[in-house]
């Protein structure tokens, strides 16, 4: 079954697995959505946050900015990220995000194989 969801109407919440002061609205996942491959949301670090270093063995995960500006930090290299950059990680790479900025930085996110993520 299709799904159709407005993101202004899908409240923020803290999932566990990122520091204080980041927050996503999970769009389509296998818990509001018929799907099996597919984890896709938006995700909102407030100035000075940052999710802690980690990888997946298997999933695979792509950040898209569409506001704020930050550092994203792949098996320790410091890439700067802004508006219109795409980051493509691949399972068992290191990774972790910063916000520098100071506004909120707001990527899309998404994930394959969504089972790894709450």
């Amino acid at each position: 079954m299709y799904k159709i969801v407005r993101a202004d109407e899908i409240e923020w919440n803290q999932p566990a697995e990122n520091s204080p002061g980041a927050f996503s609205k999970v769009l389509v996942d296998p818990g509001c959505a018929e799907t099996k491959h597919l984890n896709f949301r938006l995700i909102n670090y407030l100035p000075g946050s940052a999710a802690t270093p980690h990888s997946h063995d298997e999933a695979e995960n792509v950040f898209y900015v569409i506001q704020g500006r930050g550092l994203a930090i792949l098996d320790g290299d410091r890439i700067p990220i802004q508006p219109g950059t795409l980051v493509f990680i691949p399972p068992k790479v290191e990774h972790a995000v910063i916000n520098t900025g100071e506004q909120n930085l707001i990527m899309v996110f998404v994930a394959s194989p969504p089972a790894l993520f709450g």
